[in-house]
């Protein structure tokens, strides 16, 4: 029996194409004597629209009927998860996992079991999707599986082979932008409503899944108090793995080997209760699970079990003998049932759907006695596992990636549907803009922090962040014409756009020099790159505080937008100053930093930033982190002083103490004005040092300093006027070390410098995973005691390389080639054959 949801959804399809027809008719109609039918070819287009309409609504009424099941089953059987968790858990993953293949038939349309395929195959209107060449690179698509549905929304939307770009390209021979003209007379507004509409419930369907997860993991949470929960969604790699006691349970999908018998979303099963053959009957959930089996000798067993389907296994890829492969899977199935009598086999739900592969194991909590345990094992043994914790912790990261591509994909559909109406409207523009620009710089953002060499691929988020706000400036200098036009309004809006455009350039600049820290060649040229789009943010500031009238009293929005530019600006010098430095100018580096560090001013934030108490926080911390900079490129530079200038060192100490000093002064004026602040969590947030810590770590400096002083015989102390000889050579940071010097991202870093300047703000920390680059892994202990005099080169040094050459040149008419005389490490180079005696 049709409802009347049904009736009334099928009518509204029906108008939508039959309106769409309508006009095509009249544009073909117009374009000379026709008759009066439209080409077949159209006709058929139109058709297969009005086919995909109707079957992605009995689809989506399939899965939110089967959904809605679904949370009511899992009320129901949750509770008795401690009785039989594998069998309650083998259940529920299951029906996630037709969720997931329901939302991937609404979408792409791609068909994963063998009923949909089969239907795939029978329908009039098959897809063009598998039609689509490769990408880019030459060997990846994007639509990698071998049947779809024909009824996706990509099949109407899709850029390239999709009814509605097949449907211009038909109409181009009738009308030069053909979907334009349509949406002038309106033929698409009941269409795009429709898609609209079916976008919005697909998304609500989609938070309700991950809503429904999130409730999983908290009763699994909550009822068994399991190790090592873990329950990764990555498609086709669905994985739900937890130790329960002694017990490891291991479920997971792998690739097309999971299949479901019949349709996944069969469209006469649109009600809660035509699901509910699937529920776990009472009897299998209260199975007596506790008593454990014994061996002849009235011993515990140990259980150790690995349920697979027969079409997974490796026996299948490699034999092709039918027999021997129904064997294995009849003494699978015998071994099974004798060693696990709750095993899904005997589930109802096991005969219908096949290819979940469960992994049951008993594992010993006692330790081992043996000396040569490895560490990994008692990781193990204590229900640690270091690989599948980095296993899933990249499959996080991968979700989570996706989930920001696909947030700025969606969001430039959006735009591009507000662009292209024949009246656009400017606000419906504004917001979609800004909503795909905020995308952009969260992408960007994870990118950068979150992945492994993501510089390149972050840097082009930012960019396209930034040529948005351009657009949208753009936009802002036509509102001045508008007559509602407020100066007031404009000139705030004005201020924050130029913030946004700087925030972006700054990030552009970030990932510039991100990218640069993972590479080993030519770090000092590539460097500088990102320098004039620092600068560039700082114009942005500049331009924020130009549309403040100083003159005037200033408004709260004009405050916090000075405070943004301070800030903009802050962020915009520390980096220039981290630039500057790896590419090995130390003193513009200093000079920078200071500048960026001076921006909060404590008797300006007194006078005019009262009340905002958030904001000068930010400069704050941000000001600091620039302090914090300056004191590891000065201590960098005084340990390179130990074989040159005491003098310099002496400047560069007094640098030091007044940065540090600064510091603490920063500290104190917070703790004064702000006293209902607390200061300990405000450091810790910030990821700060305290008071204490900074004047601990000062006097290490001045202890280090002064042993050096002290010790007259060291040549490190000898003033830049000395005649004595010293050694020029300059050595590559990148790929050398002294005695003063460790490896961080292949920088150079005093080991003077201080160990926690806002790596959450900009830096992200490092990896304890090991690395082959024996750099980093292979240095040498630098040497803590300041008294150690460092090994000083000799004073002769033997001529080699070109200017022994030149001595071979000229007494070569004397014969004389006395190169087997030289010792290691002089040599000449090749002798050149011109110069060369006959």
């Amino acid at each position: 029996m049709v409802s009347k949801e049904e009736e009334e959804e099928e009518t509204t399809i029906a108008m939508a194409i039959k309106m769409l027809e309508k006009h095509i008719r009249k544009l073909v109609q117009k374009s000379g004597p026709r008759p009066n039918k439209i080409p077949n070819k159209l006709q058929r287009l139109l058709d297969h629209t009005r086919h995909l309409l109707l079957d992605l609504f009995q689809k989506r009424l399939t899965l939110k009927a089967f959904l809605q099941w679904f949370q009511g089953e899992w009320s129901r059987i949750e509770v008795h998860l401690a009785d039989n968790p594998v069998l309650i858990l083998q259940n529920a993953l299951q029906h996630y996992l037709r969720c997931q293949d329901g939302l991937v038939l609404l979408t792409s349309g791609e068909c994963r079991h063998a009923s949909d395929i089969q239907e795939a195959q029978r329908t009039r209107y098959p897809s063009r999707l598998p039609s689509l060449k490769e990408r880019n690179d030459g060997y990846t698509k994007l639509y990698a599986g071998e049947y779809y549905s024909g009824t996706g929304w990509d099949e109407f939307h899709n850029e390239q082979v999709g009814i509605k770009v097949l449907l211009k390209e038909a109409l181009h021979n009738y009308h030069k932008t053909p979907w334009e003209y349509l949406e002038s007379k309106g033929a698409t507004d009941l269409l795009d409503s429709i898609w609209d509409q079916h976008e919005s419930h697909v998304k609500e369907l989609q938070q309700q899944l991950q809503s429904l997860k999130q409730r999983m993991l908290s009763s699994i949470q909550q009822k068994l108090q399991p190790r090592n929960l873990k329950f990764a969604t990555q498609d086709k790699m669905e994985r739900l793995s937890l130790v329960v006691k002694s017990q490891t349970i291991d479920l997971q999908r792998r690739g097309n080997a999971f299949q479901i018998q019949g349709l996944v979303l069969p469209s006469s099963k649109q009600c809660v209760e035509d699901w509910m053959f699937l529920g776990l009957p009472p009897e299998k959930i209260f199975v007596n699970s506790g008593e454990k089996q014994k061996g002849p000798n009235g011993q515990p067993k140990r259980r150790r079990l690995v349920i697979e389907s027969s079409s997974d296994s490796e026996g299948d890829e490699n034999d092709g003998s039918i027999e021997k492969n129904s064997s294995k899977k009849a003494v699978s199935a015998k071994l099974v049932k004798a060693n696990n009598p709750h095993c899904q086999s005997s589930s109802p739900i096991s005969n219908n759907i096949q290819g979940l592969v469960v992994s049951i194991k008993e594992t010993s909590t006692s330790f081992s006695t043996s000396p040569d345990v490895a560490l990994n094992q008692i990781k193990i043994q204590m229900g640690v596992n270091a690989r599948d914790l980095e296993d899933a912790r990249e499959s996080l990261e991968v979700e989570q990636f996706r989930t920001e591509e696909g947030n700025v994909v969606r969001l430039k559909k959006v735009l591009q549907r507000a662009l292209s109406r024949t009246n656009p409207d400017d606000d419906e523009i504004w917001d979609a803009r800004e909503c795909l620009r905020l995308a952009h710089m969260e992408a960007g953002n994870f990118i950068l922090w979150e992945t492994t060499n993501g510089g390149d691929k972050a840097r082009d988020h930012f960019e396209a962040a930034k040529a948005l706000v351009e657009q949208q400036q753009e936009t802002h200098l036509k509102m001045a014409q508008r007559s509602d036009f407020d100066s007031t309004t404009w000139k705030f809006l004005n201020r924050n756009l130029y913030y946004l455009l700087g925030q972006a350039t700054v990030n552009v600049g970030i990932s510039i020099i991100e990218a640069v820290n993972k590479s080993l060649h030519n770090r000092e040229s590539k460097v500088l790159k990102a320098v004039p789009k620092l600068k560039a943010a700082k114009e942005c500031a500049s331009k924020i505080r130009s549309n403040i009238d100083s003159t005037a009293p200033l408004s709260l929005e004009e405050a916090q937008d000075l405070l943004k530019a301070d800030q903009l600006e802050s962020v915009a010098g520390r980096w220039i100053g981290k630039a500057h430095w790896i590419a090995r100018q130390e003193d513009k580096a200093v000079e920078t930093l200071q500048s960026a560090a001076s921006l909060i001013n404590e008797e300006k934030v007194k006078r005019i930033f009262t009340g905002l108490e958030e904001d000068v926080l930010d400069l704050a911390a941000e000001c600091l982190y620039a302090l914090h900079m300056l004191v590891d490129v000065a201590c960098t530079q005084l340990e390179k002083l130990v074989q040159s200038s005491a003098q310099k060192g002496e400047t560069l100490l007094e640098v030091v103490k007044k940065t540090l000093h600064d510091h603490n002064k920063t500290l104190e004026f917070i703790h004064q004005n702000y006293g209902n602040v607390n200061l300990e969590d405000f450091l810790l947030e910030k990821d700060l040092p305290t008071s204490v810590e900074i004047t601990n770590h000062l006097d290490s400096i001045l202890k280090w300093w002064n042993g050096l002083k002290e010790q007259r015989h060291c040549p490190s102390l000898v003033d830049t006027n000395s005649q004595q000889q010293q050694h020029h050579i300059q050595r590559d940071l990148s790929s050398a070390t002294t005695n003063k010097f460790g490896m961080v991202s292949d920088q150079a870093v005093s080991y003077h410098s201080i160990p926690s300047w806002g790596s959450s703000r900009g830096q992200r920390q490092s990896s304890q995973r090991p690395t082959k680059a024996p750099s980093q892994n292979s240095l040498p202990e630098p040497i803590s005691d300041p008294f150690i005099p460092p090994i000083t080169p000799p004073n002769d040094y033997r001529l080699w390389g070109d200017k022994l050459f030149w001595m071979y040149y000229e007494q070569k008419h004397q014969k004389i080639a006395n190169k087997s005389s030289l010792p290691y490490p002089s040599c000449a180079p090749p002798f050149p054959e011109e110069f060369q005696t006959p």
